[in-house]
């Protein structure tokens, strides 16, 4: 009995060895890929990305990363646009997130630097590039302002403006309202907006001609839907604003860029220089370009004023995430098939299959905060607010 008792004992240790065994090589198969590590302190030159010794950007880290790799992101405002190198796998998706308990923001601005000079009374201007023509944004201690308008928006919130009501107009040629006072040509070059017909969605033009004697703007398009159905069409009592003429920057939380000379001109809330602000301007529409990738997945990082570009992409999973300002155009009219090829208006965007965003807060977006198209996409338990803005009717 005794040697039968010694024989049950040893095959119980053999089996329990066994089983061990396979739990450390599950585990083992669990942790394939590497860890690469990313920090505002490392150097993307001398750095390993090891926690001790991090790269700088997490371009870096997706420029080298391969199925089962993750990267983690110490605290900090990473200014860039990640454009992962190669898709995860069924087994060993590509990770990004943030390292626990920090906080991690992928900004598509980039601090003003240059000097600020007085221009006329309240506002101020400095020299600088902004180069994203209709996507261009301007923040003061992150907060979206407002390019010069008229009527004023008093408090320059963008989901309350203050709009001029046409007494007659036509589609796409003329809008006349008896409010127009300046003299001729006054309001050449400037973007109008407006509600048509139903008034459904807000679209935008550029005014080409402006005659004091008739009050009558003559403008043209920027986009398909200027030119359309009868229920588009700008007539008598359609809303409207018109904006970006350094004239208009009479007020606060206002700005106009002079693209030829390449000055900005702000008006900051308060009064004084905004030298003692923290101003940011646009630089890049999309934090992360996932695009044609599959089994990518994304977690526990903000975005500020940038978006991401899921065309194409499958299989990825955005969570546990925080954005604002996702998008923003001064042209508000663009067709779905505009948006789609620029991927500049889609907030959020996954045009593909088996993707899914949960568990996300998204708020303000000119457009579109979440958009998908395509098989088996999921958008689960997210917090979307003050979507939208512009108007627009899209998806």
């Amino acid at each position: 009995m005794k040697n039968r008792s010694k024989s049950y004992g040893i095959v119980l240790l053999a089996g329990v060895l066994c089983l061990l065994g396979l739990m450390l090589a599950d585990r083992s198969a669990e942790a394939a890929g590497n860890t690469y590590y990313v920090a505002t302190t490392g150097n993307d030159t001398t750095g390993n990305g090891t926690i001790g010794n991090p790269w700088r950007t997490i371009q870096k880290a997706a420029s080298l990363m391969a199925a089962g790799d993750t990267c983690i992101i110490r605290a900090g405002t990473y200014r860039e646009t990640v454009t992962p190198a190669n898709s995860g796998t069924a087994g060993n998706p590509i990770t990004f997130k943030a390292y626990t308990g920090e906080t991690v923001t992928i900004n598509g601005t980039d601090p003003v630097t240059s000097g600020w000079t007085a221009y006329s009374g309240s506002i101020y201007r400095t020299s600088i590039n902004m180069p994203m023509g209709e996507y261009n944004q301007v923040f003061v201690d992150n907060s979206m302002q407002l390019w010069a308008q008229w009527p004023n928006d008093s408090d320059g919130d963008p989901f309350t403006l203050e709009i001029k009501r046409a007494d007659s107009g036509s589609d796409p040629s003329h809008l006349v309202d008896a409010d127009l006072t300046q003299a001729d040509d006054y309001w050449n070059g400037a973007k109008l907006y407006f509600a048509g017909g139903s008034q459904w969605f807000w679209q935008s033009a550029t005014v080409t001609d402006f005659e004091a004697a008739t009050d009558k703007l003559t403008f043209a398009g920027d986009a398909p839907y200027l030119s359309g159905a009868s229920y588009l069409d700008l007539g008598g009592n359609n809303p409207y604003y018109l904006a970006g003429k350094l004239s208009l920057l009479d007020t606060a939380k206002e700005w106009y860029y002079d693209s030829a000379n390449q000055y900005l001109y702000l008006w900051i809330g308060g009064g004084g220089s905004p030298a003692s602000h923290t101003v940011e301007v646009k630089k890049r529409n999309l934090a992360f370009d996932l695009q044609g990738k599959s089994y990518i997945a994304i977690q526990d990082v903000s975005l500020f004023a940038a978006a991401i570009n899921g065309q194409g992409a499958s299989h990825t999973t955005v969570k546990h995430i925080t954005a604002k300002y996702l998008n923003h155009s001064s042209n508000i009219n663009l067709g779905d098939d505009a948006f789609i090829s620029n991927s500049k208006g889609l907030g959020i965007n996954f045009i593909g299959d088996d993707n899914e965003i949960r568990d996300s807060d998204l708020e303000y977006s000119g457009f579109s905060s979440i958009y998908t198209r395509g098989k088996n996409n999921r958008i689960v338990n997210n917090y979307v607010k003050k979507s939208t803005y512009h108007g627009w009717r899209g998806g």
